[in-house]
């Protein structure tokens, strides 16, 4: 394979490993096979704006330029997209070990919610009848207990 053609193979857009200064045209056995502006050739009109400030008029393509041209663009397109969905997995991925790691710390702060919960009804109860009430240091130890276990 000479040099202009494995500029423009698949391989060299879709292999990372290879550096962004490869050019992006045809190699030049295909300009050699595109037609060659004549007198009683006709021109092919440009829809897009930006191409008419480039020229307003272009030569029609061979259909085997045509064809390597749409290779290159779908190898570019399928690499792009790959790409993109490797960038969402990996968010994703992250989303969900977040997500988990924050399902648990709301587990454990339910848990001290309801042993709070439960300290409180029992003071409520205790305040009525002063004899039972526990001391400020079981208090502590039972908060203390159900936090970190």
């Amino acid at each position: 394979m000479d040099y202009s053609r494995k500029c423009m193979s698949i391989e060299a857009i879709v292999d990372h490993n290879t550096t962004s200064e490869l050019p992006l045209s045809p190699p030049d056995s295909f300009r050699s096979r595109s037609p060659t502006l004549s007198p009683n050739m006709e021109y092919m009109s440009c829809s897009s704006p930006s191409s008419e400030r480039r020229n307003s008029f272009q030569l029609p393509m061979s259909v085997e330029e045509r064809r390597y041209r749409n290779k290159l663009a779908s190898a570019k397109y399928r690499a792009k997209k790959q790409a993109s969905m490797k960038s969402m997995t990996s968010k994703v991925s992250q989303l969900m070990s977040s997500n988990s790691s924050l399902q648990k710390e709301l587990l454990k702060v339910k848990q001290e919610n309801e042993v709070l919960h439960a300290l409180l009804m029992n003071q409520q109860q205790n305040d009525a009848s002063p004899a039972t009430q526990p001391s400020r240091s079981q208090l502590q130890q039972h908060l203390h207990s159900s936090l970190f276990y």
